[in-house]
């Protein structure tokens, strides 16, 4: 990210993570997802690839809300509460990126969009991205060792969310 004469970062430069949310365990715990994606967002904001960041995720398992168990990861690491925003409604990936969108409209964020999520969810969040008009970035945390079941079951998840998003796109297509 390139900064102005005296360091500030330029207007067209200007970068926001989104990241979106997974299991909080009980207790409200993050869960391994959850704090790999949040970790991962305060590595991109303390290399300054991002100057504010939108937690996004509702009470789904277990209290509180991922976006708020996130927000607790971030400001452990350092992000000051003034670059964080917590959208806690969304309860699915579409949701996190239409929630946040009319958040950061809302604000007048809106330019530059990093999401981050983990590397096998980022077909389908460009999907859902290019389906609600958004142009978006994914940047994804290492991947954790997992066993070949685990890929598998990951993976096999994701290509039928794949698909319904695909159809989905196909049918707001026809109405247009």
């Amino acid at each position: 990210m390139e900064r102005g004469v005296e360091g500030q970062i330029r207007e067209r430069d200007r970068a926001v993570a989104l990241v979106l949310g997974a299991m909080v365990l009980e207790g409200g715990l993050a869960s391994p997802a959850l704090r790999r994606r949040a970790v991962h967002a305060v590595r991109l904001w303390q290399a300054g690839e991002i100057d504010a960041m939108v937690l996004s995720g509702a009470e789904r398992w277990h209290a509180p809300s991922e976006a708020a168990v996130m927000a607790v990861i971030c400001r452990a690491g350092g992000v000051p509460e003034q670059a964080l925003m917590l959208e806690e409604a969304a309860r699915d990936t579409a949701e996190n990126l239409a929630l946040s969108r009319v958040l950061l409209e809302q604000r007048g964020e809106a330019g530059r969009v990093i999401v981050v999520t983990d590397a096998f969810h980022g077909p389908r969040v460009r999907m859902i991205a290019r389906r609600l008009g958004m142009q978006v970035e994914v940047s994804s945390p290492p991947e954790p060792h997992i066993s070949l079941r685990g890929a598998t079951r990951q993976y096999g998840r994701e290509g039928g969310a794949i698909l319904r998003e695909w159809w989905r796109s196909l049918r707001a297509a026809r109405h247009i």
